[in-house]
């Protein structure tokens, strides 16, 4: 005996016009039509538009819709920690700053060659800030990220240390993104399972995905940011293979929030 087919794409049969037209909309999960049809069934008698013009605004609405949902739900999934747009960024503040290549890295070319920019610069002058604008723009180019702080990463890894399964499944979920932000990296020196975790994370992603870094340290200092010298060596060369050193010397922006401009000197940021 056959199994009886069953048409789950029914037409609404509500008595008015209006309510079919919602309910079907509601099924299709056409949100963006839902939202709007009104306004541009209105809009197309005041213009006179043809039916494919309708048909072009009503598509219009729901690819809007979407896209406005998916970006939503991928900075969601970032887990940013406050982030900021470039344009909130005040370039006249900092003492040095390369303009012109914060902005070409800002059309996220970067991250299709799998090219990894370092944010160096003393605490306060806006390295998270700019890395975080650039996850932003990354998002809304089609690119999904993960920010984390080394804190935030040692956090994570102390919660499942004891479990190579759930380990290796973090390893496997940070190595997926297209653009992973590392917000204080060589902040402290780090335990032999972080290490090993740094090491074997920025291998996997070595000239496949863009990382971001940030660090108040030179990299004369990073000589154990990855475990012991010979292993921070290897993967700091790696990371410069494909690399945008962007330096960025000033004061503190935080300093200048609480007390303005002081004219107070500049400390230049060692190399």
């Amino acid at each position: 005996m056959g199994k009886t087919r069953i048409n789950k794409y029914l037409i609404s049969k509500l008595p008015n016009q209006q309510g079919r037209i919602e309910a079907n909309f509601r099924f299709l999960s056409l949100n963006g039509m839902l939202t709007l049809y009104k306004k541009i069934a209105k809009k197309a008698l005041e213009e006179s538009w043809t039916p494919f013009e309708l048909i072009e605004h009503l598509q219009l609405a729901e690819l809007n819709w979407a896209e406005t949902n998916r970006t939503e739900r991928w900075i969601k999934q970032a887990h940013f920690d406050s982030p900021k747009t470039l344009e909130e960024f005040d370039f006249s503040f900092p003492k040095k700053i390369n303009k012109t290549l914060i902005f070409e890295l800002a059309s996220c070319r970067f991250i299709e060659n799998a090219e990894n920019i370092i944010f160096l610069g003393q605490t306060g002058v806006g390295k998270t800030h700019l890395a975080q604008s650039l996850g932003l723009k990354a998002i809304y180019n089609g690119f999904d990220v993960r920010f984390l702080t080394l804190r935030s990463l040692h956090e994570l890894i102390d919660k499942v240390r004891d479990s190579k399964y759930e380990l290796r499944k973090l390893l496997t979920n940070l190595a997926k993104p297209k653009l992973l932000i590392l917000d204080e990296v060589a902040l402290f020196q780090p335990d032999e399972i972080l290490a090993e975790f740094l090491s074997e994370l920025l291998l996997n992603r070595h000239l496949k995905n863009s990382t971001i870094f940030t660090s108040n340290k030179s990299f004369s200092q990073w000589t154990n940011a990855f475990g012991d010298k010979h292993s921070s060596t290897m993967i700091i060369d790696r990371i410069n293979q494909k690399a945008h050193p962007v330096l960025i010397e000033g004061d503190s922006y935080r300093i200048k929030d609480r007390l303005g401009k002081t004219g107070q000197s500049t400390q230049i940021f060692p190399l």
